[in-house]
């Protein structure tokens, strides 16, 4: 982390993650979403931040169906604590856990991933795209959204266990970044609270990826054969 005080600038290890949660200063306006006018913080304290993900209860019946459904099956009377069926597969909690201090107990985990020119494609194309925008926010578009998007797509790599950063790293790490850009999204309005988890990943994952490589202008990369989990591959 770079910090300057008092004329003296210098780079200080970090291995904190910060949280940040805030309302809305006055009425929200949807048109200066994460602006310092939205948020009540400055431009360069907001350009920190690697994501900034906008929760607006926006009425949609689909989404109120499935809350409300979730909200009545966990208070149903004398309904044993897990009783219920997950709609999807999904991991107990413990073996989530075990997962993930795995992953950081491998050597990837502490050192910096390298990346694929397919990913620094991607990367930069996005990074560029937001900058040539015309409804750009001025306190996300600066170096620092490119330095953001490294470290979520290192993130991800991680996360999955792999050795260096692929193209699906940077895919992924680019629609977690749009979603925090309610001004200028590449792939359109995107309500990150009301989020499905998908019936087929693997086909879900697919579509968006070729919708970002569509949406750049990076075709050529479409037809990336995907490599093993290991090494960072496209799919």
């Amino acid at each position: 982390m770079w910090g300057a005080e008092a004329g003296m600038v210098t780079c200080l290890p970090t291995r904190t993650s910060v949280l940040g949660v805030t309302n809305p200063r006055g009425a929200f306006n949807p048109a200066a979403a994460h602006t310092s006018a939205a948020t009540n913080l400055s431009a360069p304290l907001l350009s920190r931040f690697d994501a900034v993900l906008l929760l607006s209860d926006v009425h949609e019946p689909a989404w109120d169906y499935t809350v409300s459904e979730q909200v009545l099956r966990n208070h149903q009377q004398g309904a044993a604590q897990g009783s219920q069926e997950a709609p999807l597969p999904c991991w107990p909690v413990d073996v989530l856990r075990a997962y993930v201090a795995w992953v950081r107990g491998r050597g990837s985990a502490q050192q910096e991933l390298t990346m694929s020119p397919e990913a620094e494609a991607v990367l930069l194309a996005y990074y560029q795209a937001q900058r040539r925008s015309e409804g750009r926010s001025a306190a996300r578009t600066t170096i620092r959204l490119l330095e953001s998007l490294v470290r979520l797509a290192q993130a991800h790599a991680r996360l999955m266990a792999r050795g260096r950063v692929g193209l699906q790293d940077a895919v992924i790490a680019v629609m977690v970044a749009d979603a925090s850009m309610a001004v200028a999204a590449l792939l359109g309005p995107n309500n990150a609270l009301h989020t499905h988890a998908p019936q087929d990943a693997d086909a879900d994952y697919a579509a968006l990826e070729r919708a970002v490589l569509a949406e750049l202008g990076l075709h050529h990369l479409m037809s990336a054969a995907p490599g093993p989990p290991g090494d960072g591959g496209g799919g």
